[in-house]
């Protein structure tokens, strides 16, 4: 009797191994697919004086202006200051461009574009913004010395249409706090675009304390200028773009 039950699972098992080693012939290829769109290359390009595109590098134009100092330039100095108004000469501002004219042809696609602003003192936590200006400024020859751009100057032959610097009043980045270090800003990579596009439209940046009526007491950040002593730690802008 055990035999027989040993013979026929035996049998059973032969019988599942053959159906499952069994196959037939391959069938007909189908149909090719559609071919998909090919990838976009998306190139990085970084400003940074001394440092990128090469370290021959020198477009970084930046100073600040001091509402309480309204004739005075700190072109050459080694830090840029941004606060609220509640500081000793109240609301300090940061003015910033970059020369990109080196990323050709000016008819790229920009995705995205950072800027990062390394931190070497700072009281808060307060929070700051980017605009865009739109009139062109001097970065000037002097560290807390008469000159411009100032706080009523871009330029030596020019005044402000608003003491303070002239911008458009929407934001060009989201709003960062002083607690990180390197402050990074996401810019409008529209505006980047025209400024590539159109380098008569770039008039740079001003950096503010959002809103500067933030506090009761002095709060803001003191930022490593393009005059630093070590150039890694200047202002960088990083914009990715693609080919036309």
């Amino acid at each position: 009797m055990l035999k027989r039950k040993f013979f026929i699972i035996m049998t059973v098992l032969i019988f599942i191994f053959v159906l499952l080693s069994c196959k037939g012939e391959p069938g007909a290829a189908g149909d090719k697919g559609t071919t998909g769109p090919a990838g976009e290359a998306v190139i990085m390009m970084m400003f940074q004086d001394g440092v990128y595109p090469s370290d021959g590098y020198t477009g970084t134009k930046d100073t600040y202006i001091v509402k309480g100092h309204q004739e005075k330039n700190y072109g050459t100095c080694i830090y840029l200051n941004v606060s609220n108004m509640y500081c000793l000469f109240q609301i300090y501002r940061t003015l910033l461009r970059f020369d990109l004219s080196s990323i050709v042809p000016s008819n790229v696609k920009v995705k995205k574009a950072y800027l990062e602003l390394y931190v070497k003192d700072a009281v808060g936590p307060i929070d700051f913004v980017v605009y865009e200006l739109t009139t062109n400024f001097d970065e000037g020859t002097n560290c807390n010395l008469s000159g411009s751009a100032s706080w009523t100057s871009p330029t030596a032959s020019t005044t402000w249409t608003t003491p303070g610097g002239d911008f458009n009043t929407t934001a060009i980045s989201n709003i960062v706090s002083n607690l990180n270090n390197p402050v990074v800003f996401e810019l409008n990579p529209s505006v980047v675009q025209k400024w590539i596009n159109d380098p008569s439209q770039n008039y740079g940046m001003i950096i503010m304390t959002y809103p500067e009526t933030y506090g009761s007491s002095c709060m803001g950040s003191e930022f490593a200028s393009s005059e630093y002593t070590n150039p890694f730690e200047r202002p960088k802008l990083v914009v990715y773009y693609t080919l036309p």
